[in-house]
């Protein structure tokens, strides 16, 4: 992460290219992809929160969703994510949507301890973000302004047809923004336990899962004394079972980068909302 903030972001590898068709293919078996026409960041940035829109309510109504884009402000940082998958248990009156997070392996083992920290602060990010969300903890001023970005600048005509096919008419930035704050209302927090599955990219089978709580202190880096927890494996690699240390990270956020560099933007629609 330090490289990418220094240096820029370095060449994509085989086994980079071959997690990211994975993770494409997870997305496309629930979510269909429409190019839209964007002329500004106020586009981009609509479409963003367009994006989540549709995937909550794919979330509440079909109990999954993948690929939805994340943006909030944490610890005097701007974060902006997309979370790989996040499911709604099925059968509870009280359920929290659980976030989990897919990473492919280049072999048939699994990462050393410092990688699996960084995937676990990674979906603890992520909670920290949804959760300040749902709570309604978004300070819309100092997004627009630390983004450069005008509030009632006049959306694309495509952008506003797309919108009001989804049954609200979006004008301006701050309409998409009002619209997202009301479904970020209608969501719970997220659950205390969060998912990191690690797959083969050779054949795409599980290799283990690491199921782990949240910890509210992981923002300070404070020690807490915690059970070692083994990482869940399948039968076929119990051989590669090792222990999770619990070892605070150190958080290096990422801004992302203000210019429009395209003149298109990937939307993606729920399959049955199209």
């Amino acid at each position: 992460m330090e490289y990418t903030l220094l240096c820029g972001k370095r060449e994509k590898t085989k086994a980079m290219e071959a997690g990211s068709s994975r993770h494409e293919e997870l997305e496309e078996e629930v979510i269909k992809k429409v190019k839209v026409r964007v002329d500004s960041a106020e586009d981009v940035w609509a479409l963003k929160f367009l994006n989540f829109i549709v995937g909550a309510n794919q979330l509440l109504f079909d109990g999954l969703t993948r690929e939805l884009p994340l943006v909030g402000f944490a610890e005097g940082v701007w974060m902006v994510g997309v979370i790989d998958e996040i499911r709604m248990p099925e059968g509870q009156s009280d359920a929290y949507p659980k976030l989990v997070d897919t990473k492919t392996r280049a072999t048939a083992s699994l990462p050393r301890e410092p990688q699996r920290r960084n995937g676990r602060l990674q979906l603890m990010c992520y909670k920290h973000l949804w959760d300040s969300l749902v709570a309604d903890d978004f300070p819309s001023q100092q997004f627009f302004e630390f983004f450069s970005l005008n509030p009632n600048h006049i959306l694309s005509a495509e952008i506003r047809e797309r919108t009001a096919k989804c049954g609200f008419a979006a004008e301006t930035l701050t309409d998409m923004l009002r619209y997202s704050r009301n479904t970020w209302c209608m969501l719970p927090p997220a659950h205390e336990q969060l998912l990191l599955r690690y797959e083969f990219q050779g054949d795409k089978s599980l290799l283990g899962e690491d199921q782990f709580e949240y910890d509210l202190d992981w923002r300070y880096g404070e020690e807490k004394e915690k059970p070692v927890t083994p990482l869940k494996m399948n039968d076929g690699n119990a051989g590669l079972a090792s222990l999770l240390l619990n070892v605070q990270p150190v958080i290096l956020a990422l801004q992302e980068d203000r210019t429009l560099k395209a003149n298109w933007y990937v939307w993606q629609i729920a399959l049955d909302c199209s």
